[in-house]
């Protein structure tokens, strides 16, 4: 099975805004951040609500709206939106042409900032989120998801499991990092083809 390349963040934009939005996604990547977007990244036109859009989300280390007058009114931003702070990663809203106080409701808890003002410090910040940890830190990460023993998915939609998971990184690791910032690498080294095969457990 091929590697999908892993992406730090999924740009949510409106498809008239396409050559915007590359323009965007070329400063992010000339800042050391790679980008998806359903309609730069794909060789092929893919549908904004479609399984492998919704696993580039799934996947991202942060999530970014590129917010125009357009795309206020689009369907599809509150379905992007939803299924990036369900999954507990950060939010970026970069405005342009349209006023703070236009923002979605929504999208309040979000890091909010004027397009290419406020770019600089998303990127900065989208890079500590997607730094990749340690080799002891990463072994921690493989040591832990190996000790709960089950898939990513499951990991990932379970409250419990997730719980489980980060505080036995945590007694393996050490210190303190965010739970979201361990499932995170977890799901980095899915995409990567590195976490290790689970044994398959029996019922006694």
């Amino acid at each position: 099975m091929s590697r999908r390349q892993a992406f730090d963040v999924f740009l949510s934009h409106d498809p008239v805004d396409a050559a915007l939005a590359r323009a965007v996604a070329d400063r992010l990547q000339g800042e050391g951040v790679s980008v998806y977007s359903a309609y730069v990244s794909e060789s092929q036109p893919v549908k904004p609500t479609s399984d492998s859009v919704r696993r580039e989300i799934h996947d991202a280390f942060a999530f970014a709206v590129l917010l125009t007058p357009t795309f206020l009114k689009a369907d599809i931003l509150p379905l992007h939106t939803g299924a990036a702070v369900i999954l507990d990663i950060p939010v970026y809203v970069l405005t342009s042409g349209v006023e703070a106080d236009e923002v979605p409701s929504y999208l309040s808890q979000a890091t909010c900032g004027r397009l290419w003002e406020g770019l600089p410090a998303v990127a900065t910040d989208i890079r500590r989120q997607a730094a990749p940890f340690t080799a002891e830190r990463t072994q921690a990460v493989l040591d832990a998801y190996q000790d709960v023993g089950v898939p990513v998915d499951k990991l990932l939609t379970d409250s419990g499991l997730r719980t489980e998971f980060t505080r036995k990184f945590t007694q393996l690791a050490g210190g303190r990092t965010p739970a979201e910032r361990v499932v995170r690498e977890l799901v980095r080294l899915r995409k990567s083809g590195k976490l290790p095969r689970l044994a398959v457990r029996t019922s006694k």
